[in-house]
């Protein structure tokens, strides 16, 4: 028996989450998951993940009725679809934003360095000030860390805690966490400092948080990676159910996403407008 006929009887004996982290395995092998495509587009004879799916369903289920075979075929193809699509978003969405969080890291890291510079040569800046340039530190902290917890926990969840990243996103997001861990640092003993003057400054009156809280960073980072999973599994859904002609439930789900999407929006202007109005 020849390899390809041993490869192809062992692939066929696989179910489709476990095709589909086989083909994740082999983007991060590549490298870069647009390398991965662009590698496929070039083997035409391949088998395509929902032949091999089909393929697979046909082998185990030869014997029984072909109706009862054609509706597991359906049910297994959805399945590959479905969580193909939601390993590719985790990859797609850091590659597609990468410039964009990069260059909002360096903005707050030149922001950092402007406090610091005018604080080391004893220019008096309000507090307020230095306070926004920490929250602009802890927002991209959040960011970045929600992504990492997202795909973590997409991949726990769906995937047997598989890691899911392509070398070149894994790459970016592991450069970008190591920068926002550092700012995250200076802006927290600077919060911290700034806390004490103000209680030093009021007496007492303002009470220290407690130490058993949760950071409110940690929390921003779970909040922004609960958005993420919420609206990759929509997109993986969407994709789904384009897929196999169910055009009404695909664009339900659209709107939906589309609703949650605007209703974060102005929740986030609530909130930082309670933020900007609430007393020291």
């Amino acid at each position: 028996m020849n390899t390809r006929k041993r490869l192809t009887e062992v692939a066929q004996h696989l179910s489709p989450k476990q095709l589909v982290m086989a083909q994740v395995r082999e983007m991060q092998q590549t490298g870069s998951i647009l390398e991965y495509a662009r590698t496929l587009s070039q083997k035409p004879a391949a088998k395509s993940l929902m032949q091999q799916v089909t393929d697979g369903v046909e082998a185990r289920l030869r014997r029984v009725p072909k109706v009862t075979r054609d509706k597991a075929a359906q049910d297994a193809m959805r399945e590959a679809c479905f969580l193909s699509m939601l390993a590719r978003c985790c990859s797609l969405e850091i590659i597609e934003r990468a410039q964009e969080l990069r260059l909002r890291g360096r903005v707050v890291e030149l922001k950092q360095a402007l406090v610091m510079v005018m604080t080391l040569h004893d220019h008096d800046l309000e507090a307020s000030v230095i306070e926004d340039v920490c929250d602009a530190v802890m927002e991209f902290d959040a960011e970045v860390r929600g992504y990492m917890l997202a795909t973590r926990t997409i991949g726990r969840q769906y995937f047997d805690e598989m890691p899911l990243l392509s070398k070149d996103a894994e790459a970016f997001l592991d450069f970008e966490i190591e920068r926002a861990k550092k700012l995250a640092r200076w802006a927290g003993r600077v919060k911290a400092g700034l806390a004490s003057e103000a209680r030093r400054a009021t007496r007492g009156a303002s009470a220290a948080p407690r130490e058993n809280a949760e950071p409110a960073e940690s929390r921003a980072a779970r909040a922004r990676a609960d958005e993420l999973i919420a609206a990759w599994v929509a997109t993986a859904k969407i994709h789904t159910h384009d897929k196999f002609g169910e055009d009404a439930a695909a664009a339900g789900i659209a709107d939906e996403l589309l609703e949650r999407s605007c209703a974060g929006g102005r929740a986030s202007v609530v909130r930082r407008r309670s933020d900007a109005t609430e007393a020291p």
